[in-house]
Protein backbone atom coordinates (compact mmCIF):
# COMPACT_ATOMS: atom_id res chain seq x y z
CA UNK A 1 0.00 0.00 0.00
CA UNK A 2 2.64 1.83 0.77
CA UNK A 3 4.33 1.68 -2.28
CA UNK A 4 1.42 2.67 -4.45
CA UNK A 5 0.74 5.84 -2.60
CA UNK A 6 4.49 6.58 -3.13
CA UNK A 7 4.08 5.68 -6.79
CA UNK A 8 1.28 7.95 -6.93
CA UNK A 9 2.64 11.29 -5.59
CA UNK A 10 5.60 10.53 -8.03
CA UNK A 11 2.72 10.17 -11.26
CA UNK A 12 1.24 13.50 -9.95
CA UNK A 13 4.27 16.07 -8.88
CA UNK A 14 5.62 14.93 -12.19
CA UNK A 15 2.82 15.77 -14.15
CA UNK A 16 1.99 19.16 -12.21
CA UNK A 17 5.88 19.78 -12.50
CA UNK A 18 5.29 19.55 -16.44
CA UNK A 19 2.30 21.75 -16.62
CA UNK A 20 3.88 24.17 -14.79
CA UNK A 21 6.51 24.14 -17.10
CA UNK A 22 4.65 24.17 -20.27
CA UNK A 23 2.73 26.84 -18.91
CA UNK A 24 4.39 29.47 -16.55
CA UNK A 25 1.43 31.68 -16.30
CA UNK A 26 -0.16 29.39 -13.40
CA UNK A 27 3.53 29.97 -11.26
CA UNK A 28 2.92 33.87 -12.42
CA UNK A 29 -0.76 33.49 -11.40
CA UNK A 30 0.15 32.52 -8.59
CA UNK A 31 3.01 35.15 -7.48
CA UNK A 32 0.61 37.96 -8.21
CA UNK A 33 -3.36 37.22 -7.38
CA UNK A 34 -4.56 40.68 -7.34
CA UNK A 35 -2.78 40.72 -3.68
CA UNK A 36 -2.72 43.97 -2.15
CA UNK A 37 0.49 45.27 0.30
CA UNK A 38 -0.76 48.13 2.60
CA UNK A 39 1.59 49.48 5.02
CA UNK A 40 0.65 51.57 8.21
CA UNK A 41 2.21 53.47 11.24
CA UNK A 42 -0.89 52.43 13.03
CA UNK A 43 -2.60 49.31 13.60
CA UNK A 44 -6.12 48.59 11.78
CA UNK A 45 -8.62 48.49 14.31
CA UNK A 46 -11.12 46.94 11.78
CA UNK A 47 -10.63 43.40 12.27
CA UNK A 48 -14.29 42.66 10.19
CA UNK A 49 -12.31 44.27 7.78
CA UNK A 50 -9.39 42.61 7.68
CA UNK A 51 -11.03 38.76 8.44
CA UNK A 52 -13.33 39.78 5.16
CA UNK A 53 -10.55 40.43 2.48
CA UNK A 54 -8.00 37.79 2.61
CA UNK A 55 -6.31 39.70 -0.21
CA UNK A 56 -4.62 41.99 1.58
CA UNK A 57 -1.48 42.18 3.91
CA UNK A 58 -1.59 44.91 6.40
CA UNK A 59 2.59 45.68 7.89
CA UNK A 60 3.89 48.17 9.91
CA UNK A 61 5.88 50.23 8.22
CA UNK A 62 9.27 49.52 8.49
CA UNK A 63 12.67 49.67 5.98
CA UNK A 64 12.12 45.73 4.77
CA UNK A 65 10.73 45.73 1.45
CA UNK A 66 8.17 43.54 0.44
CA UNK A 67 8.56 40.89 -2.96
CA UNK A 68 7.29 43.36 -5.91
CA UNK A 69 6.21 39.73 -7.69
CA UNK A 70 4.04 38.87 -4.83
CA UNK A 71 1.53 41.52 -5.30
CA UNK A 72 -0.39 43.52 -7.61
CA UNK A 73 -1.00 46.71 -5.43
CA UNK A 74 1.20 48.88 -3.36
CA UNK A 75 -0.14 51.37 -0.56
CA UNK A 76 2.19 53.54 1.30
CA UNK A 77 1.68 56.80 3.80
CA UNK A 78 3.23 59.90 1.39
CA UNK A 79 5.36 60.81 4.48
CA UNK A 80 7.26 57.19 4.48
CA UNK A 81 7.95 57.28 1.01
CA UNK A 82 9.07 61.28 1.10
CA UNK A 83 11.35 60.23 3.95
CA UNK A 84 13.00 56.95 1.95
CA UNK A 85 14.97 56.81 -1.22
CA UNK A 86 14.91 53.46 -1.74
CA UNK A 87 11.31 52.66 -1.35
CA UNK A 88 10.94 55.83 -3.76
CA UNK A 89 12.97 53.72 -6.47
CA UNK A 90 10.85 50.59 -5.13
CA UNK A 91 7.72 51.73 -6.04
CA UNK A 92 8.57 54.00 -9.66
CA UNK A 93 10.07 50.13 -10.06
CA UNK A 94 6.47 48.79 -9.29
CA UNK A 95 4.80 51.15 -11.45
CA UNK A 96 7.03 50.32 -14.50
CA UNK A 97 6.31 46.79 -13.62
CA UNK A 98 2.48 47.72 -14.19
CA UNK A 99 1.60 47.66 -10.74
CA UNK A 100 -0.86 49.80 -9.13
CA UNK A 101 0.41 52.05 -6.46
CA UNK A 102 -1.51 54.22 -3.88
CA UNK A 103 -0.31 57.00 -1.86
CA UNK A 104 -2.36 58.21 1.24
CA UNK A 105 -2.47 60.82 3.97
CA UNK A 106 -2.45 63.73 2.14
CA UNK A 107 -1.14 63.74 -1.51
CA UNK A 108 -1.48 65.70 -4.64
CA UNK A 109 -1.27 64.86 -8.11
CA UNK A 110 1.86 66.75 -8.67
CA UNK A 111 3.62 65.88 -5.71
CA UNK A 112 2.50 61.60 -6.91
CA UNK A 113 4.44 62.61 -10.17
CA UNK A 114 7.39 64.32 -8.25
CA UNK A 115 7.86 61.58 -5.71
CA UNK A 116 7.56 58.65 -8.49
CA UNK A 117 8.14 60.37 -11.66
CA UNK A 118 4.71 59.22 -13.02
CA UNK A 119 2.24 61.75 -14.29
CA UNK A 120 -1.38 60.50 -13.77
CA UNK A 121 -3.23 60.13 -17.32
CA UNK A 122 -6.50 58.87 -17.92
CA UNK A 123 -8.52 57.88 -21.28
CA UNK A 124 -12.15 59.51 -21.64
CA UNK A 125 -14.51 58.33 -24.63
CA UNK A 126 -17.98 58.60 -25.13
CA UNK A 127 -18.30 55.95 -28.20
CA UNK A 128 -18.66 58.98 -30.37
CA UNK A 129 -15.98 61.69 -30.02
CA UNK A 130 -12.27 60.83 -30.60
CA UNK A 131 -10.56 59.11 -27.17
CA UNK A 132 -8.38 61.39 -25.51
CA UNK A 133 -5.61 60.95 -23.07
CA UNK A 134 -5.71 63.48 -20.43
CA UNK A 135 -3.42 64.51 -17.65
CA UNK A 136 -4.32 65.42 -14.10
CA UNK A 137 -2.13 67.21 -12.26
CA UNK A 138 -1.05 70.85 -10.84
CA UNK A 139 -0.88 73.02 -14.02
CA UNK A 140 2.37 75.03 -14.89
CA UNK A 141 4.00 77.17 -17.94
CA UNK A 142 3.51 74.94 -21.00
CA UNK A 143 4.05 75.46 -24.87
CA UNK A 144 4.87 79.39 -24.05
CA UNK A 145 1.84 79.58 -22.40
CA UNK A 146 1.93 81.46 -19.25
CA UNK A 147 -0.78 80.66 -16.27
CA UNK A 148 -3.81 82.93 -15.59
CA UNK A 149 -4.02 82.24 -11.93
CA UNK A 150 -2.63 80.58 -9.64
CA UNK A 151 -5.53 77.73 -7.90
CA UNK A 152 -5.14 76.68 -4.39
CA UNK A 153 -3.28 73.76 -3.10
CA UNK A 154 -5.37 72.87 -0.39
CA UNK A 155 -8.34 71.98 -2.46
CA UNK A 156 -5.61 69.49 -5.08
CA UNK A 157 -4.75 67.67 -2.00
CA UNK A 158 -6.27 63.94 -2.05
CA UNK A 159 -6.84 61.54 0.74
CA UNK A 160 -5.87 58.89 -1.45
CA UNK A 161 -4.36 58.43 -5.16
CA UNK A 162 -3.49 55.46 -6.79
CA UNK A 163 -2.65 54.94 -10.76
CA UNK A 164 -1.26 51.98 -12.66
CA UNK A 165 0.39 52.26 -16.27
CA UNK A 166 -1.95 49.28 -17.73
CA UNK A 167 -4.65 50.47 -19.97
CA UNK A 168 -7.10 49.06 -17.50
CA UNK A 169 -10.63 50.55 -16.46
CA UNK A 170 -10.38 52.61 -13.18
CA UNK A 171 -6.54 52.95 -13.45
CA UNK A 172 -6.23 55.97 -11.74
CA UNK A 173 -8.41 57.06 -7.99
CA UNK A 174 -8.35 60.37 -6.53
CA UNK A 175 -9.89 59.91 -3.16
CA UNK A 176 -10.79 62.40 -0.42
CA UNK A 177 -12.69 61.25 2.68
CA UNK A 178 -14.65 63.71 4.34
CA UNK A 179 -15.29 62.30 8.19
CA UNK A 180 -17.26 63.84 10.52
CA UNK A 181 -18.54 63.63 13.94
CA UNK A 182 -22.32 64.36 14.96
CA UNK A 183 -21.54 67.94 15.22
CA UNK A 184 -20.41 68.37 11.99
CA UNK A 185 -16.60 68.95 13.03
CA UNK A 186 -14.35 67.36 11.06
CA UNK A 187 -12.31 63.83 12.45
CA UNK A 188 -9.21 62.44 11.53
CA UNK A 189 -8.59 59.39 9.15
CA UNK A 190 -7.55 56.08 10.44
CA UNK A 191 -5.49 53.62 8.32
CA UNK A 192 -8.90 51.42 8.18
CA UNK A 193 -10.63 54.22 6.51
CA UNK A 194 -8.11 54.66 4.02
CA UNK A 195 -7.89 50.91 3.57
CA UNK A 196 -11.27 50.15 3.39
CA UNK A 197 -11.63 53.29 0.33
CA UNK A 198 -8.73 51.33 -1.54
CA UNK A 199 -9.82 47.77 -1.35
CA UNK A 200 -13.52 48.96 -2.54
CA UNK A 201 -11.74 50.54 -5.90
CA UNK A 202 -9.77 46.95 -5.96
CA UNK A 203 -12.73 45.60 -6.29
CA UNK A 204 -14.22 47.68 -9.19
CA UNK A 205 -11.29 47.78 -10.80
CA UNK A 206 -10.85 44.00 -10.83
CA UNK A 207 -14.54 43.90 -12.08
CA UNK A 208 -13.50 46.26 -14.96
CA UNK A 209 -16.50 48.56 -13.40
CA UNK A 210 -16.25 52.02 -14.38
CA UNK A 211 -18.80 53.26 -11.62
CA UNK A 212 -18.34 53.76 -8.06
CA UNK A 213 -21.65 51.85 -6.45
CA UNK A 214 -23.18 51.53 -9.49
CA UNK A 215 -23.77 54.67 -11.18
CA UNK A 216 -23.25 55.58 -14.78
CA UNK A 217 -20.42 57.37 -16.32
CA UNK A 218 -19.00 58.39 -19.47
CA UNK A 219 -18.02 55.39 -21.13
CA UNK A 220 -14.40 54.25 -21.12
CA UNK A 221 -13.50 56.56 -18.53
CA UNK A 222 -10.80 54.92 -16.77
CA UNK A 223 -10.32 57.60 -13.68
CA UNK A 224 -12.22 56.87 -10.37
CA UNK A 225 -12.73 60.53 -8.71
CA UNK A 226 -14.47 60.82 -5.98
CA UNK A 227 -15.36 62.80 -2.54
CA UNK A 228 -17.01 60.15 0.05
CA UNK A 229 -18.64 62.03 2.83
CA UNK A 230 -18.42 59.97 6.38
CA UNK A 231 -19.97 59.91 9.80
CA UNK A 232 -17.64 58.61 12.19
CA UNK A 233 -15.89 56.39 8.93
CA UNK A 234 -19.56 55.39 8.18
CA UNK A 235 -19.92 56.39 4.45
CA UNK A 236 -23.35 58.42 3.94
CA UNK A 237 -22.84 59.94 0.43
CA UNK A 238 -20.49 60.26 -2.43
CA UNK A 239 -20.04 62.95 -5.26
CA UNK A 240 -18.60 60.88 -8.17
CA UNK A 241 -16.78 63.37 -10.46
CA UNK A 242 -16.90 62.25 -14.49
CA UNK A 243 -16.12 64.21 -17.75
CA UNK A 244 -15.47 64.72 -21.53
CA UNK A 245 -13.70 66.66 -23.34
CA UNK A 246 -14.77 67.45 -27.09
CA UNK A 247 -12.18 69.36 -29.60
CA UNK A 248 -14.37 71.39 -31.91
CA UNK A 249 -13.53 70.17 -35.78
CA UNK A 250 -13.02 73.47 -37.01
CA UNK A 251 -10.51 76.16 -35.97
CA UNK A 252 -9.09 79.39 -37.16
CA UNK A 253 -4.94 80.83 -37.26
CA UNK A 254 -5.13 81.17 -33.66
CA UNK A 255 -7.40 79.09 -31.70
CA UNK A 256 -8.12 75.61 -30.88
CA UNK A 257 -12.20 75.05 -29.63
CA UNK A 258 -12.86 73.18 -26.82
CA UNK A 259 -16.26 71.68 -24.58
CA UNK A 260 -15.56 70.44 -21.16
CA UNK A 261 -18.56 68.15 -20.59
CA UNK A 262 -18.46 68.27 -16.68
CA UNK A 263 -20.86 65.33 -15.07
CA UNK A 264 -21.06 65.36 -11.31
CA UNK A 265 -23.04 62.57 -9.30
CA UNK A 266 -24.32 63.35 -5.82
CA UNK A 267 -25.59 60.49 -4.14
CA UNK A 268 -26.50 59.42 -0.93
CA UNK A 269 -25.73 55.79 0.47
CA UNK A 270 -27.62 56.59 3.91
CA UNK A 271 -30.97 57.67 2.78
CA UNK A 272 -31.32 60.38 5.82
CA UNK A 273 -29.03 62.89 4.18
CA UNK A 274 -30.09 64.89 1.52
CA UNK A 275 -27.70 67.52 -0.72
CA UNK A 276 -28.53 71.21 -0.17
CA UNK A 277 -26.22 72.85 -2.14
CA UNK A 278 -23.42 71.79 -5.20
CA UNK A 279 -20.92 74.20 -6.56
CA UNK A 280 -19.07 73.67 -9.79
CA UNK A 281 -16.19 75.75 -11.17
CA UNK A 282 -14.61 75.79 -14.47
CA UNK A 283 -11.75 77.92 -14.81
CA UNK A 284 -9.24 78.27 -17.55
CA UNK A 285 -5.34 77.35 -16.71
CA UNK A 286 -3.71 79.57 -19.40
CA UNK A 287 -4.12 83.58 -20.13
CA UNK A 288 -4.25 83.77 -23.65
CA UNK A 289 -6.84 81.33 -23.79
CA UNK A 290 -10.74 82.45 -23.88
CA UNK A 291 -13.66 81.48 -22.18
CA UNK A 292 -16.50 81.23 -25.42
CA UNK A 293 -19.78 79.76 -23.52
CA UNK A 294 -20.90 78.30 -20.51
CA UNK A 295 -24.10 76.29 -19.95
CA UNK A 296 -26.81 75.24 -18.84
CA UNK A 297 -28.04 79.27 -18.26
CA UNK A 298 -29.90 80.03 -14.95
CA UNK A 299 -33.73 78.28 -14.32
CA UNK A 300 -35.43 77.37 -11.60
CA UNK A 301 -36.42 73.89 -13.37
CA UNK A 302 -35.75 71.11 -15.73
CA UNK A 303 -35.39 69.14 -17.92
CA UNK A 304 -31.93 71.20 -18.35
CA UNK A 305 -30.80 72.08 -22.02
CA UNK A 306 -26.89 72.40 -23.10
CA UNK A 307 -26.44 73.07 -26.70
CA UNK A 308 -23.05 74.27 -28.44
CA UNK A 309 -22.94 75.63 -31.76
CA UNK A 310 -20.04 76.22 -34.30
CA UNK A 311 -17.71 74.92 -34.28
CA UNK A 312 -18.79 72.11 -32.10
CA UNK A 313 -22.71 71.17 -32.79
CA UNK A 314 -23.28 69.37 -29.96
CA UNK A 315 -25.56 68.86 -27.44
CA UNK A 316 -27.17 66.59 -24.16
CA UNK A 317 -30.00 67.37 -21.65
CA UNK A 318 -30.66 65.81 -17.99
CA UNK A 319 -32.98 66.14 -15.73
CA UNK A 320 -32.96 65.58 -11.96
CA UNK A 321 -35.69 65.01 -9.62
CA UNK A 322 -37.08 67.51 -7.13
CA UNK A 323 -36.06 69.78 -9.97
CA UNK A 324 -33.31 72.06 -8.14
CA UNK A 325 -32.66 75.59 -8.86
CA UNK A 326 -29.21 76.36 -11.10
CA UNK A 327 -28.02 79.60 -10.99
CA UNK A 328 -24.83 79.88 -13.65
CA UNK A 329 -22.18 83.28 -13.33
CA UNK A 330 -20.08 83.71 -16.57
CA UNK A 331 -17.14 85.61 -15.07
CA UNK A 332 -15.47 87.20 -18.31
CA UNK A 333 -12.97 88.84 -16.73
CA UNK A 334 -11.37 85.51 -15.22
CA UNK A 335 -12.59 83.00 -17.97
CA UNK A 336 -14.72 81.48 -15.25
CA UNK A 337 -17.68 79.67 -15.21
CA UNK A 338 -19.62 78.64 -11.77
CA UNK A 339 -23.04 77.18 -11.08
CA UNK A 340 -24.68 77.05 -7.78
CA UNK A 341 -27.27 74.59 -7.41
CA UNK A 342 -29.50 74.11 -5.00
CA UNK A 343 -32.94 72.41 -3.73
CA UNK A 344 -34.67 70.80 -0.84
CA UNK A 345 -32.80 67.49 -1.79
CA UNK A 346 -30.36 67.99 -5.00
CA UNK A 347 -29.11 63.86 -4.83
CA UNK A 348 -29.57 61.71 -7.40
CA UNK A 349 -29.35 58.78 -9.55
CA UNK A 350 -28.83 60.83 -12.34
CA UNK A 351 -26.00 63.22 -12.98
CA UNK A 352 -25.79 66.92 -13.07
CA UNK A 353 -24.14 67.68 -16.84
CA UNK A 354 -22.47 71.07 -17.46
CA UNK A 355 -20.70 72.27 -20.02
CA UNK A 356 -17.96 75.25 -20.83
CA UNK A 357 -16.60 75.87 -23.97
CA UNK A 358 -13.31 78.32 -24.73
CA UNK A 359 -10.58 79.12 -27.46
CA UNK A 360 -7.20 77.27 -26.72
CA UNK A 361 -4.09 78.92 -28.47
CA UNK A 362 -0.94 76.99 -28.84
CA UNK A 363 -0.85 72.70 -28.38
CA UNK A 364 -2.02 72.37 -25.10
CA UNK A 365 -5.52 73.13 -23.29
CA UNK A 366 -5.94 73.84 -19.49
CA UNK A 367 -8.61 73.67 -17.24
CA UNK A 368 -9.36 74.08 -13.45
CA UNK A 369 -12.23 72.13 -12.18
CA UNK A 370 -14.05 72.61 -8.79
CA UNK A 371 -16.90 70.76 -7.12
CA UNK A 372 -18.52 72.28 -3.49
CA UNK A 373 -20.98 69.85 -1.93
CA UNK A 374 -23.13 70.73 0.94
CA UNK A 375 -25.43 67.97 2.68
CA UNK A 376 -27.62 67.15 5.71
CA UNK A 377 -28.94 64.56 7.86
CA UNK A 378 -32.33 63.76 9.71
CA UNK A 379 -30.42 64.69 13.01
CA UNK A 380 -29.26 68.05 11.40
CA UNK A 381 -25.51 67.22 10.74
CA UNK A 382 -24.44 69.02 7.72
CA UNK A 383 -21.58 67.99 6.33
CA UNK A 384 -19.20 69.87 3.39
CA UNK A 385 -16.34 69.17 1.46
CA UNK A 386 -14.69 70.03 -1.79
CA UNK A 387 -12.59 68.61 -4.60
CA UNK A 388 -10.49 70.33 -7.14
CA UNK A 389 -8.35 68.90 -9.99
CA UNK A 390 -6.41 70.50 -13.15
CA UNK A 391 -7.11 68.84 -16.76
CA UNK A 392 -4.35 69.17 -19.67
CA UNK A 393 -4.71 68.16 -22.88
CA UNK A 394 -1.47 67.90 -25.15
CA UNK A 395 -2.81 67.77 -28.65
Amino acid sequence: MFNGLKKLFTITFSMSLLLSLANPTINAAAHNNDQLFFSTQEEIKDQKLLSNNSNVRVTKFNSTLPDINDYSSFAYDVKDVEADQQLKFFLQEALEKGKKVYLYGGVTPSQYEELLHQSIKIKISDGIAEEKTVTINDLKEADGKSIKQEFSDSDSVQDVIGYTTQETPLNALLLKYSNRDDTGAKIPNTSSIILDQILKHEVQARNSTISPRGSTVVKSSTGDIRVVFGLYGIDKAEMVSQWMLYKGTDSDSVYDYFTLKDLVQLKKIDSSFKGKNLIVSHTLAYSSDELYDAQPKSTSSGPYTVTFEYPFSIGWSFTIPNNPNITLDENWNVDKASWAIDGSDITAENKYQLGTSWKSTGTIAGINVYHFAELKSGINVWIDDSQQFSISYDY
